[in-house]
Formats: structure tokens, C-alpha cells, sequence
């Protein structure tokens, strides 16, 4: 996937939540609407992290001691116990890269 089209998404995710959940703004959105909205990044970084983590070359990852699988456990436990962004985001990145350097 190229950084294009991830920045292109990541853009058009931080307009709808900015536009419809920006409570300086005076747009009214029905409930239900405003709790989808807070749940569409998640669900979008999801659906786009998905086939980098479990697929390789259009096939499942052979090895549960993959840099990929082992990054997404650390950042599921990391964002179970402490539920701050940033730290677990660095957190996943230097195990990720760690990872890399230790089984390959």
C-alpha cells in the first residue's frame, strides 16, 4: 500500500471526525451517528493493518514468532495495561524493529 493512499485515508478519517465531532462547529448529528463516528478510525486502521500483519505475499504467515505477529501482541497487551497512544506506539515500533533484528 503506498503512502499516498494511507496519507489520502488518514486525511479523509480527520476531516469526517473533525467536521462532524468538532463540538465549536454547530453541526447536530443524531446519537447513533456520533458513536459511529467515534468508532470509524479504529475500524479503518484495522481493515488497512490487517493484511500487512497476516498476510505475506498473498499467503498466511507460516511462524507465529513473525516481527509482525509478535508487534501485534505487544501493542493488543501494551493497549490493554496503559491505554495511551503515543507510548504504545513507540513501544510497538522499537519491539517491532527489535523484532526484525533479532529473528532475521
Amino acid at each position: 500500500m503506498s503512502w499516498v493512499l494511507l496519507l489520502g485515508l488518514a486525511g479523509v478519517v480527520f476531516l469526517n471526525r473533525y467536521i462532524f465531532l468538532e463540538p465549536h462547529l454547530n453541526i447536530q448529528l443524531p446519537i447513533f451517528l456520533q458513536k459511529m463516528l467515534r468508532h470509524s478510525a479504529p475500524h479503518l486502521m484495522l481493515v488497512i493493518a490487517a493484511p500487512i500483519i497476516f498476510l505475506e505475499q498473498g499467503q498466511l504467515r507460516e511462524s507465529v514468532f513473525d516481527p509482525y505477529i509478535l508487534a501485534v501482541v505487544v501493542c493488543v497487551l501494551q493497549g490493554c495495561w496503559q491505554q495511551k497512544l503515543l507510548l504504545n506506539f513507540v513501544l510497538v515500533l522499537t519491539c517491532f524493529y527489535l523484532f526484525q533484528i533479532i529473528l532475521q
